[in-house]
């Protein structure tokens, strides 16, 4: 099964936003999929989503600014807010 395919799968079933980039380009360690349940829906560092947490965390540190400009301009923010959670998490994909 393709990334896409796996996130879309598992977001809300069972996974959070931040638990499901993990799982769908990282892997399904446990203690990982916690840490990234506890830095999701608004409770990673400065209120940044949890998909684009994860998906910092797991990027190679040269993609990492790209990646979160290319969210922001996608989404309008970095942050949590109403029409973040209302997105679909296949928008970093």
């Amino acid at each position: 099964m393709d990334e896409i395919k796996k996130a879309t799968s598992s977001f809300r079933n069972p996974y959070s936003c931040a638990q499901t980039i993990y799982a769908a380009f990282d892997g399904s360690d446990e203690s990982k999929l916690a840490h990234y349940k506890e830095n999701s829906g608004g409770r990673a560092p400065e209120n940044m989503c949890g998909a684009l947490f994860a998906a910092l965390e797991i990027a190679p540190e040269s993609a990492r600014k790209e990646i979160a400009m290319d969210f922001a301009k996608r989404t309008g923010s970095t942050t949590v807010s109403y029409t973040h959670l209302t997105l679909p998490t296949i928008l970093l994909v």
